[in-house]
């Protein structure tokens, strides 16, 4: 399977896991239960907002370096955020509570950044959460 960046560049996504180096990830995909961001000199941004949850719990680990990162999340998503900065800092937005609620998709962000953070964002105006029951047939 594989996304388009808003860049128009074509992202090779496997179903466990993808990587993402400054780039920003913002059209509809499948949330993966795993999805790593490295951004040096720059910024990473995933947008959340209009994508299928298939997993309950999502791991995004964040490395940055004179940059930052941003996730963007749609309503109803849990969302717990534990980082390591030097001289930076990994936040929640107001409105984003590390309160997990059952029945949602959990997405934690760990990672660490130097001169440079991390930050979650909630989409108000984004569609309603879509979970989906069951992962899709794997393609061959």
């Amino acid at each position: 399977m594989s996304v388009l960046t808003s860049r128009g560049r074509r992202l090779d996504v496997s179903r466990d896991a993808f990587l993402l180096l400054m780039q920003t990830l913002s059209n509809p995909c499948i949330v993966p239960p795993r999805i790593t961001s490295t951004s040096i000199l720059g910024g990473s941004v995933v947008d959340l907002t209009r994508s299928k949850f298939i997993y309950p719990n999502t791991k995004i680990i964040v490395t940055t370096v004179l940059g930052k990162f941003r996730l963007v999340v749609p309503r109803g998503v849990n969302v717990v955020v534990n980082g390591a900065t030097v001289l930076g800092r990994f936040k929640n937005a107001p409105g984003v509570s590390n309160a997990i609620e059952p029945g949602r998709p959990t997405i934690t962000v760990v990672g660490a950044s130097v001169l440079a953070g991390a930050r979650v964002v909630v989409d108000s105006k984004s569609p309603p959460l879509r979970v989906v029951d069951r992962p899709p047939p794997p393609q061959y």
